[in-house]
């Protein structure tokens, strides 16, 4: 028998009168309820910090996202001991890979993953934070405040509701873990942290379409992908059989066609795809993708997840990034609550290098390839030619955490 699905129009209610927390010190708030925010809550929590999630947006929201969890990604969260409840989410399980483009094809066996909608992979993360002891508040924008005095043994951060004409209050917390995804806005206030964007940065699009009988080309169990030298596009199912499409694209392509939609059915011709048929769908946008912040500490701050830094993934790996982050942050954020800052700055600078950004560097020569058409017409020819090619990457992406 399949587990109850969590209740998708939940309203996150704990605590949720901003009154309530007023003039309160928190061991630990989190700004960002989503993958890496919500890890980083549970393991808080489950450590016996008090521990608030604030998060701008109300639950379900969609998300611009591959929608895959790669295998990587299950180990952090059987670790967590998360296995059971994201089983319960009825996802599709993932087990292989499907590339077209630069006039070559080939598909290669992938240890097994998960596609499930962010909506409800995001609310039920947040869902385990709140059982673990964690306060959850959502539909709050949070900014965290100018620090003149480096021996404080807090940071001050302004909480106002989103959407409304709500007022604001400000609350303390002994450390604060950021993952509010691209750009930090909750940081910016703050003038410590400084963001590069690449130059030659795609920007993220993305749709959730419903059933259709015409897009049968595109298996269950499969990531299929469209790669082209302006971009390229997945497309994946998910829960309920519906159809999560995502791509990363150049502004310029994104320009000359006019729209994501527009965008993502030229990705798909110009690799030798059909066209998917015309389905009412939300398509979402992103900022700039390649990014990197100048550090990931700060005065009793932590960064983590996409607001740490930014590669373009394929296969989701950018959720398993996610999910370490929020796993290994809690020990650095531990000895910053107990007032041993130095100590857990060099510790989570540490970890975030070791256990973060170098994984990352397959996907930034994986981008920088697929960007140059000879380069790419050759990788692809030789992955399907030489199926070891591939799955050597395969096996990098997804090695063991203790590798």
């Amino acid at each position: 028998m399949k587990a109850e699905q969590p209740n998708r129009t939940e309203v996150f209610s704990r605590h949720n009168c901003l009154a309530d927390a007023d003039s309160e010190i928190w061991d630990c708030l989190v700004i960002g309820g989503g993958p890496a925010g919500a890890m980083a809550a549970i393991h808080a929590a489950r450590s016996g910090m008090r521990t608030m999630v604030v998060e701008k947006q109300t639950f379900p929201r969609d998300k611009v996202c591959g929608a895959c969890l790669n295998h990587r990604a299950f180990q952090v969260l059987r670790n967590a001991g998360l296995a059971s409840t994201i089983d319960g989410l009825n996802g599709e399980t993932l087990n292989r890979f499907s590339l077209r483009g630069y006039g070559a094809s080939f598909e290669r066996q992938l240890p097994m993953g998960l596609a499930v909608s962010r909506s409800l992979l995001d609310q039920t993360l947040l869902q385990a934070a709140e059982k673990a002891g964690a306060i959850i508040r959502t539909g709050t924008a949070a900014k965290v405040l100018p620090e003149p005095n480096r021996q404080s043994h807090y940071r001050t951060i302004a909480l106002k509701p989103t959407g409304s004409n709500g007022t604001s209050t400000q609350i303390s917390a002994k450390v604060v873990i950021v993952a509010d995804g691209l750009g930090h806005p909750s940081l910016n206030a703050t003038g410590e942290f400084k963001d590069n964007v690449n130059q030659n940065s795609y920007i993220g699009i993305g749709a959730s379409l419903g059933c259709s009988s015409d897009i049968d080309w595109v298996p269950r169990g499969c990531i299929t992908m469209a790669a082209t030298e302006h971009g390229y596009g997945g497309l994946v199912r998910i829960e309920s059989g519906y159809l999560n499409v995502a791509g990363a694209v150049s502004p310029d392509l994104l320009k000359s066609c006019g729209s994501p939609q527009a965008t993502f059915q030229w990705l798909l011709t110009r690799a030798g795809f059909p066209m998917l048929p015309e389905i009412d769908a939300h398509w979402r946008g992103t900022p700039a993708l390649s990014r990197a912040i100048d550090r990931v500490v700060g005065h009793r701050i932590l960064v983590i997840g996409d607001a740490a830094g930014y590669v373009e993934p394929f296969t989701g790996e950018g959720m398993a990034w996610a999910f370490i982050g929020g796993q290994s942050v809690c020990q650095a954020a531990s000895m910053i609550a107990t007032d041993d800052c130095d100590l857990g700055c060099r510790t989570w600078n540490q970890q975030w290098a070791e256990l973060v950004k170098r994984r990352q560097q397959w996907c930034r020569r994986l981008a920088w390839l697929l960007r140059h058409r000879t380069a790419a017409r050759l990788t692809v020819s030789l992955a399907a030619a030489f199926p070891r090619i591939t799955d050597r990457v395969v096996n990098q992406i997804n090695a063991e955490l203790s590798a």
